[in-house]
């Protein structure tokens, strides 16, 4: 329920499995630099990367929810039979980022991360996946996995998929 909100400038460092904000982080930003949003469940690290794609006053705020998304639905053998649109199998099961552009105009990349208790078995499989209400189901946006760091090979156990572009709609996201 309460929010840590880092101004714009602000800098993070130090966030792990055992040092990250257990709830909504909101960031202000007037650049185009990389936000890092250290968000997680108190075990787990799940961090969002923002990238402004403007130098427009925005503030952003992100959170980690380690429950299913309501969507989410199995089916009597426990496989994920959640609606999905064209070009996604599945999202993962107990856990989305709530994504939101809180005030201002600029649209960001975004980039969530994966670790080894992520359960990905196959990193160039992976999607960036968003809610779309209007059709209640998930969406593939167009993604690019990179290691957790965002550089290098994206690895089972070591991820990132970061948008291709700029989105400009905002809310529940999903790894794929």
């Amino acid at each position: 329920t309460n929010t840590v909100t880092l101004k714009d400038g602000a800098t993070v460092s130090g966030a792990s499995a055992s040092s990250h904000v257990v709830g909504a982080v909101r960031r202000e930003s007037s650049g185009t630099s990389v936000l890092d949003f250290p968000t997680g469940d108190g075990t787990n690290y799940r961090p969002v990367y923002l990238t402004p794609s403007a130098s427009t006053s925005t503030t952003y705020t992100a959170e980690f929810v380690n429950t299913a998304h309501s969507s989410i639905s199995y089916d009597g053998n426990g496989n994920n039979i959640t609606s999905v649109n064209t070009g996604v199998d599945h999202v993962a099961g107990g856990c989305w980022w709530d994504i939101e552009k809180s005030s201002g105009g600029a649209n960001a990349t975004i980039g969530i991360n994966w670790d080894a208790n992520s359960g990905v078995d196959t990193p160039a499989d992976m999607l960036l996946t968003h809610w779309n209400s209007s059709t209640s189901k998930w969406d593939n946006v167009t993604a690019t996995a990179t290691d957790g760091s965002g550089s290098s090979t994206a690895s089972a156990s070591d991820g990132r998929i970061t948008s291709s572009s700029a989105q400009s709609d905002f809310s529940r996201w999903n790894l794929g």
